[in-house]
């Protein structure tokens, strides 16, 4: 096992995604099964999943953590009229304990900021400790989630799966040609950083394969990073 990578997936509509998706999930939650009667149900889960996916509104966002080139877990969910959702998470058993839902579900959270205040779920009855250990709040003593978002950015670079008004106009300040619409219709990758202020100070991707900078003293820093981010997106 090594180290484990979280990797944004900004376009979920590779049929290749969905088959690691409907895997992990079918061996999470049935690891006592055969192969036989996996694969019978991982078929099922792919097109149960990605029909249930198409349907979903609103910003849709997906990581999934690496084991080298394998998938081994994944969190997925979507946000609409500010409110996000955690749609589901799942990591093989033999990653348990290594933080790996941690870390999803912490990138999850933080993609979400940028365009949510707040991050709801249903919650298996196997994981409510783990999401109670996270900060979620049980809703009417049921399985159903809540957790506010903190929005106030600072220092941080996020992945951005849908470009909100307000980073328009951030990204629109540091170069005039930006295009909100390469991210939100074509779901080309991006990434933003935050700086203590709170204000974008550079981004890549929505059309541009190089940082786009406003420049300051940390110019070179923040360059390098979107530049290695960039360039370890899944493709």
């Amino acid at each position: 096992m090594s180290d484990i990578n979280i990797i944004p997936i900004f376009d979920q509509s590779a049929p290749s995604v969905w088959h690691s998706f409907a895997h992990i999930r079918a061996v999470a939650s049935y690891p006592d099964h055969d192969i036989d009667s996996l694969a019978d149900k991982e078929n099922t889960l792919v097109n149960k999943m990605s029909t249930d996916w198409q349907n979903k509104r609103g910003c849709k966002y997906a990581f999934g953590a690496y084991d080298g080139d394998d998938m081994v877990g994944f969190i997925l969910g979507y946000a609409a009229a500010r409110y996000g959702c955690v749609d589901s998470l799942f990591v093989l058993p033999q990653y348990h304990g290594n933080r790996t839902g941690t870390r999803l579900l912490s990138w999850a959270e933080t993609a979400l900021s940028l365009v949510a205040t707040s991050v709801e779920l249903i919650s298996l009855a196997n994981a409510m400790g783990f999401y109670e250990a996270h900060g979620y709040k049980s809703y009417s003593h049921t399985n159903h989630y809540i957790k506010s978002l903190n929005t106030n950015i600072r220092c941080s670079f996020i992945p951005v799966f849908q470009v909100s008004a307000s980073l328009n106009r951030h990204c629109l300040e540091i170069n005039p040609n930006f295009d909100k619409f390469a991210v939100n219709r074509e779901h080309q990758p991006m990434f933003v950083h935050f700086d203590d202020k709170s204000c974008v100070d550079g981004y890549i991707g929505a059309g541009t394969t190089v940082p786009c900078l406003r420049g300051n003293g940390n110019s070179s820093y923040v360059k390098n990073i979107l530049q290695n981010m960039f360039n370890s997106y899944v493709r």
